[in-house]
């Protein structure tokens, strides 16, 4: 599920409660959730909250597992920046806060997995969850895949138009019923659950030598594309020559002697990302996916960007689900004054 709300540990008198701000990659992991015994058997893979409460149990030599309570879920293969795991405690820690998240690393050990920090919440004995999410997933473009790369993004060998994918992302912000890019939830049996979500900001952007590590800080940053066209300009060619085909190694240099082109090498093939960004107040199971999906022969010209439109409305079906790997669960804010305090900022710094 690429987002859904769980309840977190309550604060009590004889409770201490903390908060793990956790980062980590997605890859070979079954997501989030803790999974069944038989499908764990099955699938040969941990989730990110066994994986965390392992080594939280064992940090605080717990004689029973600590529960790692998540705000969000994601799906397997997605990687996340902002997921927050709440632990309750029946003591205080014996510890600072500092050195819990670096214990907890040592366990963790792989740098797949890394808690980021650890704090105390500030907020009382409510329902933990999230106000927003933002979601971003990177479509690779350029002449050839950079398979390093391909591990956080999916590459499309045919060319998108920016423009096209941006008229149909306007479709998508404001108040809808997300429904019809649910997977699952069209059965009888769910019509009574509420699929409204409020998309608050839908855009694109395209960036080149786009960061993917787990820093929050510059995961995600890139140069950035203001004219699209240069994502699909050859590369320029240089000549190589074979100094070897010479007696004078100086007049190579000079280009006195009769040069033997070696090949056409090209040169300053960049990998471009389109970059999907998506806020909103909550996410159905697959929404993002199914919405790169039907975003997907937006971009390549097959469909009109109105495509989108008849998709919220139920008169067509969408796309199919994106890959995973290229979703990243970029920023969760807890509270609504989180996120304004990020808006402040960000608009004083365009």
């Amino acid at each position: 599920m690429e987002s859904s709300d769980e309840d977190g540990p309550i604060a009590t008198s004889t409770s201490w409660r903390y908060c793990l701000h956790i980062a980590y990659y997605g890859t070979g992991l079954v997501g989030w959730q803790r999974q069944q015994q038989e499908t764990k058997s099955s699938s040969g893979h941990d989730s990110v909250q066994e994986v965390m409460e392992a080594a939280v149990t064992e940090t605080l030599g717990a004689s029973k597992r600590v529960n790692v309570t998540g705000v969000s879920r994601t799906d397997a293969g997605t990687h996340a920046l902002y997921q927050f795991g709440f632990i309750r405690l029946n003591s205080e820690l014996h510890m600072t806060m500092d050195e819990l998240k670096d214990r907890i690393n040592a366990k963790l050990g792989n740098g797949r997995v890394v808690v980021l920090g650890v704090t105390v919440p500030t907020m009382g004995p409510s329902r933990i969850r999230s106000r927003y999410k933002k979601y971003i997933y990177y479509l690779q473009q350029g002449h050839r895949p950079d398979l390093e790369l391909g591990k956080y993004s999916w590459f499309l060998g045919r060319r998108l138009d920016i423009q096209r994918i941006r008229d149909a992302l306007k479709f998508l912000e404001g108040t809808h019923d997300f429904r019809p890019f649910s997977q699952g939830l069209l059965k009888p049996k769910y019509e009574d659950m509420t699929t409204v979500r409020t998309v608050i900001s839908a855009k694109v952007v395209v960036r080149r030598n786009v960061n993917f590590s787990l820093d929050p800080q510059v995961s995600g940053s890139g140069e950035e594309v203001i004219d699209v066209a240069d994502m699909h300009r050859e590369p320029s060619s240089s000549i190589v020559y074979d100094k070897h085909n010479s007696d004078d190694s100086n007049a190579v240099a000079t280009g006195d002697h009769k040069k033997r082109k070696v090949e056409q090498a090209k040169v300053g093939a960049t990998v471009h990302f389109v970059c999907i960004e998506l806020v909103a107040n909550g996410f159905l199971r697959h929404m993002v996916r199914r919405i790169i999906g039907t975003l997907r022969p937006i971009g390549e010209g097959a469909q009109p960007a109105t495509r989108m439109q008849q998709v919220l409305n139920g008169e067509v079906q969408p796309g199919p689900s994106a890959p995973t790997k290229a979703l990243w669960l970029h920023r969760t804010w807890l509270t609504q004054e989180e996120y304004d305090r990020d808006c402040a900022v960000e608009c004083c710094t365009l």
